[in-house]
């Protein structure tokens, strides 16, 4: 007996109030997409085994960590995962997140545990920054959280910050208009001491209620017309990418990503080209894809993989076999 899950890749719009003005800090919004996903089947073992395509040291050693937190629960630190398929890891597609929480949703299931889901939150410790990925896990679509309490002086989190309680939705909503292309040039090299310097210390000084705002207000428009969310989504898209700790995040973008966001907005201006998480990965959302991937094949340099998708909106399936 084994059972399998399939998890979606997230992509991460921005962050919401890093500045703490509001008495809360932290809160997101994404959307949860068809490709890539974490394909992992469980079974039982009498050894921790990986097998089926190859995941990093790093994506080992964090499950390793996990698992060793469910010993207590399952008296065992030996199963066996075979991976059908993976997400790549800091690339902007949250796989931390989404493995962790794939991992111990699989346990749960294996083991009849039955820990509801702000347990398995808990249990993974992915208590920062992660309020997208955690919610996106378990409905898909598209969301907004409302990140955590904000308290002066204190520091800003990362994902893995255990000691909070997961962040809630403000807002989610299912989409099967837009579809997606996630394109990116180069290596992801901010995570872990350097990710996290990031929220240490650059403080934003901004009105950070008007990032806020344009998020609300696109998600109202789930009631309007198609065409009135198609319109007013790329202004949304666009206008925040230029406030905020997003403008922050695509100044840390190497000299390849900034002047390819030149580039778009000159070829294709009237539509967002969107960083990320804190990149590398780019991507464009919305209806018009034969011209973005148009805009993207005449840059003079060509992506180091680009990916055609769509929103998922079911979030991570479990079976058992």
């Amino acid at each position: 007996m084994y059972y399998r899950i399939s998890t979606p890749a997230r992509l991460h719009f921005a962050l919401i109030n890093q500045s703490g003005m509001l008495g809360r800090c932290n809160g997101g919004f994404g959307v949860s997409i068809s490709k890539p996903v974490w394909d992992i089947e469980v079974s039982h073992s009498d050894i921790l085994t990986f097998q089926g395509n190859e995941i990093c040291a790093e994506q080992k050693k964090s499950i390793k960590i996990l698992i060793d937190k469910f010993s207590d629960y399952i008296g065992t630190n030996s199963i066996q995962l075979h991976f059908n398929s993976i997400i790549k890891s800091h690339c902007g597609f949250g796989s931390k997140t989404s493995l962790l929480l794939s991992v111990a949703q699989l346990i749960n299931h294996l083991f009849e545990l039955r820990l509801s889901h702000a347990e398995l939150i808990n249990i993974t410790g992915r208590g920062g920054t992660s309020g997208v990925g955690i919610n996106l896990f378990e409905n898909g679509g598209f969301v907004v959280d409302n990140g955590h309490v904000y308290k002066h002086g204190q520091p800003f989190l990362p994902s893995s910050y255990p000691m909070l309680s997961p962040a809630k939705k403000i807002f989610s909503l299912k989409n099967n208009i837009f579809k997606i292309i996630f394109f990116r040039f180069s290596e992801g090299k901010y995570f872990g001491q350097r990710k996290n310097y990031c929220f240490k210390h650059i403080v934003l000084w901004m009105l950070v209620t008007r990032g806020i705002s344009y998020v609300v207000f696109f998600f109202k428009l789930s009631q309007l017309s198609l065409r009135m969310i198609i319109t007013h989504y790329r202004w949304v898209c666009k206008e925040i990418q230029g406030i905020g700790f997003k403008k922050i995040e695509w100044e840390h973008q190497g000299a390849t990503e900034r002047e390819f966001l030149k580039y778009w907005n000159d070829k294709n201006g009237d539509s967002a080209l969107c960083l990320s998480s804190i990149g590398p990965g780019l991507f464009y959302i919305g209806t018009e894809i034969d011209k973005a991937i148009s805009t993207i094949e005449g840059f003079h340099q060509r992506p180091l993989e680009m990916i055609v998708s769509e929103i998922d909106n079911k979030g991570a399936q479990v079976d058992k076999s």
